[in-house]
């Protein structure tokens, strides 16, 4: 595979707000203007939101709009903090628990972390006396915890970092200056949807022997939480963008999968690239409405794929899923969607994502796009090879949505830039597939 010339730089596109005529609270939940709506969640504590910035967006055009934000308040006695506030529009209406609030000509739902009411353990996964109990319940070595959200995905779930906080301080010598010490990570307390706990809990049980996950010694199906530990190592996209020599032979991860392969789980098969793509040019064509011509291009030549066999899979198979500990993987992360799907699938997503991080990240460009050619060609043994490259693509489209969903900076150009990235991909994988 050739390497295409650099994506062309666009002229800035404005950063316009959507608009959607079935969740009239679109313009106010992106628009700048949610400072009202947000305080309601702080107004029973005395505060009130000063500025509100949104930092994830789960948007379903037509159905729901989900939007966090990282918010400043300012408290009655004067004070000022930062935190998390939620607001949603469905049209199915708030989710039960959530306090609603009536702006925009409709009802939205609104809370503070860590009260979602649709993960009823968040509040205990915050508390750092709950969670020192549960790890004493599991061995865990004693004394003071500290607690740090990794990741929190509104309704979904979270992940919080768990650590003993650093004692003394350490003289850096080739700094020349005296530093706090690193604190000692002990486990992370994962948190879901009440009933979802236990499956996966029997899930890590089940895949444990086999494949390097994380221990789960257990949880509270209750709350909805799971204790986890933690693995060594840094993610295949931070070697990447740090020491790309470190990255693990396309052979290595290819064990890895097929390691997973040899399980039968009977769950319901898991969505397919093309079923995510649909979802994707859905949301595109509704935020990016000057890109129509585009996304119309993208849905021709991307066209329609045959299925392939069906084996068990990740279901979400990244470069931020699998860990390296001095050039061997030494962990896989989230199989929370492990179950029944195309191979061929997780092999695209992978090789399309770390694709796109060869274009876009800030270092060892040229050395990333090269390690996702080395993944193609050994991937290309393993599965159909059309289909490969097809749904490479649609990785590459569903990476194109990742700027919104941020709510970055310019976020309409990046995701621009983005489509560009997919329309090459496409143009060199017709061309290729012609000829072969």
């Amino acid at each position: 595979m050739t390497d295409p010339e650099p994506t062309a730089r666009l002229s800035r596109v404005p950063d316009e707000v959507p608009r959607d005529q079935e969740l009239r609270s679109l313009e106010l939940l992106l628009g700048g203007g949610a400072q009202e709506v947000l305080t309601r969640a702080v107004a029973e504590e005395g505060g009130v939101v000063q500025e509100a910035r949104p930092r994830f967006v789960a948007y379903r055009p037509g159905r729901r709009i989900v939007v966090r934000y990282w918010a400043d308040v300012r408290w009655r006695d004067g004070s000022s903090s930062q935190t998390t506030i939620v607001a949603t529009e469905r049209r199915s209406g708030p989710p039960p628990g959530a306090l609603e609030v009536e702006a925009a000509g409709t009802t939205l739902g609104v809370w503070r972390w860590p009260g979602d009411p649709q993960l009823p353990g968040l509040k205990a996964a915050a508390n750092a006396d709950y969670v020192r109990a549960l790890l004493d319940a599991y061995g865990a070595p004693p004394g003071r915890i500290f607690l740090r959200t990794m990741s929190y995905w509104p309704g979904r779930r979270a992940v919080i970092e768990v650590t003993i906080p650093p004692r003394g301080l350490k003289f850096d010598p080739a700094r020349g200056r005296v530093e706090k010490k690193p604190g000692t990570l002990l486990m992370f307390i994962k948190v879901v949807r009440q009933g979802r706990a236990q499956p996966l809990y029997e899930l890590h049980r089940t895949l444990g022997g086999a494949l390097p996950i994380a221990s789960c010694p257990g949880g509270s199906d209750e709350h909805g939480l799971l204790v986890l530990e933690a693995l060594a190592g840094h993610t295949l996209g931070q070697t990447l963008t740090r020491a790309p020599a470190y990255a693990p032979a396309p052979g290595e991860v290819l064990q890895l999968v097929h390691r997973l392969g040899r399980f039968q789980l009977a769950l319901d098969p898991r969505n397919t690239t093309d079923e995510k793509v649909a979802g994707h040019l859905e949301l595109l064509r509704a935020v990016l409405p000057g890109e129509a011509a585009t996304l119309d291009r993208l849905a021709e030549a991307y066209g329609e794929g045959a299925p392939q066999p069906l084996t068990t899979v990740h279901g979400d198979f990244h470069e931020s899923q699998i860990l390296i500990d001095r050039g061997a993987i030494s962990g896989l992360l989230d199989v929370d969607d492990a179950g029944p799907g195309q191979l061929v699938d997780d092999l695209a997503l992978l090789v399309g994502r770390v694709w796109a991080l060869g274009h876009f990240a800030q270092g060892n460009r040229a050395a990333i796009r090269r390690y996702a050619e080395r993944l193609l060609d050994a991937f290309s043994e393993e599965v159909d090879e059309a289909e490969l490259r097809r749904r490479i693509a649609g990785a590459l489209i569903g990476r194109a949505t990742m700027p919104f969903r941020g709510q970055d900076p310019g976020w309409a150009t990046e995701a621009s830039l983005r489509l560009r990235l997919a329309e090459e991909w496409l143009a060199q994988h017709a061309g290729e597939r012609a000829t072969a």
